[in-house]
């Protein structure tokens, strides 16, 4: 007993455009993927320094964590039908699948929560959630 399933026929075009980006995705990668990549790790890195000169990260901390507060007390108070979820995008995760699950529920921002907060004497660190 064999199962039948419908395959939908794939074009030539498609087919050759599969093989030409799987094949030569190096002039993709080299020339826009890694100056991309290279600026957003230099934005990051000079945020970061700025942030750790001027302190500012446990400055900042209570209020985003009242901002977060505020908007789960918000769902808590409200009809509470739909759950609740981080707001966190696919992009930002180790994980290559679109949480498609997401899109039916309440998104809590907790993007903000980036920062390493304090760096103790004995070298304990204070972090946010974000920087596991």
């Amino acid at each position: 007993m064999g199962v039948y399933v419908k395959t939908e026929k794939i074009s030539i075009f498609e087919r050759l455009l599969e093989w030409f980006l799987f094949r030569f995705r190096w002039i993709f990668v080299i020339p826009l993927i890694l100056p991309a990549s290279l600026a957003y790790d230099s934005y990051n890195f000079v945020r970061n320094w700025f942030i750790y000169k001027l302190q500012s990260a446990p400055k900042a901390h209570d209020r985003k964590v009242a901002k977060i507060q505020k908007t789960v007390k918000q769902w808590s108070s409200g009809d509470r039908t739909k759950k609740m979820c981080t707001a966190r995008p696919g992009w930002l995760t180790m994980s290559f699948r679109f949480p498609k699950y997401k899109k039916d529920m309440v998104q809590i921002k907790t993007n903000d929560l980036i920062d390493i907060l304090e760096v103790s004497a004995l070298l304990c660190l204070r972090l946010n959630k974000s920087i596991m």
